[in-house]
């Protein structure tokens, strides 16, 4: 009737968001707290209530009504999904939309004919391949997971994998017995097999969400800050102890980089400086050895085995192109593309991990896939 106007306020978006009703005059009529809003916001046929979908992703979504008095009232479940609502006709039909984004892994290795899919559910992403490619260290959350987010290891032959313990995988060690984890912002290593997991106290330095291991097997390099400072790179002994800061302030990697920093040697780490150049630094004193221009989004993944060049590739892309870069020329060099064989709903490429000389591959790509709908019934 063109008397009243709805709207979501999103102002206290990291609190939740509001649905609120004002007057033809602007003045509030009705204001209730929002959980997880999905989106879209539509009035009953006879405007005495108003319609929404929420959730906490992603535990499936309900859809509940909301009157001019603040009354609500549970509608009806959806169940797997990102659900919106689109609108409602006037006979009281709904017209909805269900999204569903998943991540899945996939491992390229010399002679197979076909890729082979892993990971155990919906929201598998690969942190980590051992050099020789026989061991895929990866996180997944998703519905099957309550939506927590757990550390994996398996093998890349499709066998089911070990689930490790709660968090974020990072790395698997040198010789692939213990892992990096972060839980409740603790950096942890967790034993494969027997064992008590180890907390690594970092403070005053606060931890960023690049780790791995340097080549020694007793010690983590990792990106990270001091109070008040810029991200560098630091290293610190796996068995506790101070961390000592190998790359100067500023330098580091985007978020949700996956890399390899520390060479076979380990006497030279990579990071990206300030110019968003990739710089080469000694690793004991700090040093910048050298550096080299990156394209637009590029970003390393790891030294080759022979330490002369780093694989670097473009996140996002489908398919992910991965080049060498030779770090005596900086010559640049095409190695591969990786792609799922079935390229439908395929959106972005999330990570790229190699063995060594870059033969055996684990790459994770995002998958986005939707559905419309109508429901009749419910209004």
């Amino acid at each position: 009737d063109g008397r009243h106007v709805a709207f979501i306020d999103m102002t206290g978006i990291g609190h939740g968001s509001a649905l609120r009703v004002v007057d033809a005059n602007g003045a509030s009529r009705m204001s209730t707290a929002l959980g997880f809003w999905h989106g879209g916001l539509a009035w009953k046929p006879d405007g005495r209530e108003l319609y929404f979908v929420q959730s906490k992703a992603p535990d499936g979504a309900t859809l509940e009504a909301v009157d001019l008095e603040g009354r609500r009232r549970h509608v009806t479940r959806f169940m797997g999904g990102y659900v919106t609502l689109n609108d409602v006709s006037p006979s009281g039909d709904m017209l909805l939309c269900r999204a569903t984004n998943t991540y899945s892994i996939a491992c390229s290795r010399p002679g197979q004919e076909r890729d082979t899919p892993l990971g155990q559910f919906d929201f598998a992403l690969g942190k980590d391949l051992s050099d020789d490619g026989r061991t895929l260290l990866y996180d997944e959350q998703g519905v099957a997971n309550d939506g927590e987010l757990y550390t994996y290891v398996g093998a890349t032959d499709g066998s089911p994998p070990v689930r490790l313990g709660p968090g974020y995988a990072r790395e698997l060690s040198p010789d692939g017995r213990r892992v990096i984890n972060i839980h409740n912002s603790e950096l942890r290593i967790l034993p494969r097999g027997a064992g008590t997991p180890r907390i690594l106290d970092l403070a005053p330095l606060t931890p960023m969400h690049l780790m791995s291991w340097h080549p020694d097997g007793e010690r983590i390099v990792f990106l990270g800050n001091a109070p008040g400072a810029g991200v560098r790179l630091y290293i610190v002994p796996a068995s506790g102890g101070a961390a000592r800061a190998v790359t100067p302030e500023g330098t580091g990697f985007p978020t949700g980089a996956i890399a390899k920093p520390a060479s076979p040697d380990g006497q030279r780490v990579f990071a990206i400086t300030r110019e968003n150049d990739l710089g080469i630094y000694a690793l004991e004193v700090g040093a910048q050895l050298t550096s080299f221009a990156l394209a637009p989004g590029e970003e390393p993944i790891r030294w080759s085995g022979d330490g002369r060049s780093i694989f670097v590739w473009r996140r996002g892309e489908v398919p992910a192109h991965v080049s060498r870069l030779d770090v005596e020329t900086g010559q640049r060099t095409p190695w591969r593309e990786y792609s799922p064989a079935d390229r439908t709903g395929v959106v972005c490429s999330r990570s790229v991990l190699l063995t060594p000389d870059g033969e055996t591959c684990a790459y994770t790509f995002t998958h986005a896939f939707s559905e419309l709908f109508l429901a009749r019934g419910l209004a």
